[in-house]
């Protein structure tokens, strides 16, 4: 599943994309990656990792909580 969040700062564009995979233990992976548009790398990447898929589904859903209340639109990939 991946999902990205778009907004716009100060005139530039930002993204922020969530997505969770299984890892090769069986373990569930958050994982998001943020910076601006124009940018060829992403500024910044985080990993969580979680034994049971509802816990990085719950994980899933605090994060997109957040980043909407802070002006982000949904584009789903």
């Amino acid at each position: 599943m991946l999902t990205k969040l778009t907004r716009m700062v100060n005139n530039r564009e930002r993204y922020y994309i969530i997505s969770i995979y299984v890892t090769l233990l069986g373990d569930f992976c958050v994982e998001r990656m943020y910076g601006a548009s124009k940018n060829a790398t992403p500024s910044g990447r985080i990993r969580s990792y979680h034994p049971a898929r509802d816990e990085a589904d719950k994980k899933l859903s605090s994060i997109m909580k957040t980043k909407i209340s802070k002006g982000y639109n949904i584009i789903c990939i």
